[in-house]
C-alpha cells in the first residue's frame, strides 16, 4: 500500500474539480435534455446545453402544472430540480463554498421561480445564476 501525502492529494483534487465540473456539466446536458438557445450566440460563446436554456415562460408553465398535480409536469419540474441540483452541486466544488448558503435545492427552486415570473424573457440559468449571485461572491 502507498501512502499519498496531504499535499499530493490536494494537488490532485486541485487539478480534478475544473475537470470534474466539467463532466458534471456533460452528464446534465445528456441527450434528451438539449435545447438551443432562441438568440444566436456569439462565435466566441461556448455552446449551453440543457434544461438552463430553456425559457422562464417554459419552466412557469412547468410549475404550474407541478402545483396543479399534473403528472408531465411532475416529472419535467423534477429535472429542472435535478438540473440545479448538478449545477449548484458543480459550483460548489469547484468554488469549494455552499454557493447557496444553506437555502437548498428547494429555496433555489422557490427564488428561481420568483425571478422568473418577474422577467418572464430570461432563460432558467440566468435565473438560477441571479440567485446564486445574489447570495455568493460569484460575480
Amino acid at each position: 500500500m502507498t501512502m499519498t501525502s496531504p499535499t499530493q492529494v490536494n494537488h490532485r483534487r486541485g487539478l480534478a474539480l475544473p475537470l470534474l465540473l466539467a463532466a458534471s456539466l456533460a452528464v446534465l446536458s445528456g441527450p434528451g435534455l438539449a435545447a438551443r438557445p432562441k438568440t444566436a450566440a456569439p462565435v466566441d460563446a461556448p455552446p449551453l446545453w440543457g434544461l438552463g436554456v430553456k425559457g422562464c415562460d417554459a419552466f412557469l408553465t412547468t410549475a404550474k402544472g407541478w402545483d396543479q398535480g399534473v403528472d408531465a409536469d411532475i416529472a419535467d419540474y423534477s429535472r429542472y430540480q435535478d438540473w440545479i441540483s448538478g449545477f449548484v452541486s458543480g459550483l460548489n466544488l469547484a468554488t469549494g463554498d455552499d454557493v447557496l448558503r444553506g437555502a437548498g435545492i428547494d429555496g433555489a427552486m422557490r427564488q428561481v421561480r420568483a425571478y422568473c415570473t418577474s422577467h418572464r424573457e430570461a432563460d432558467f440559468f440566468n435565473a438560477t445564476m441571479g440567485f446564486v449571485r445574489s447570495l455568493s461572491s460569484l460575480r
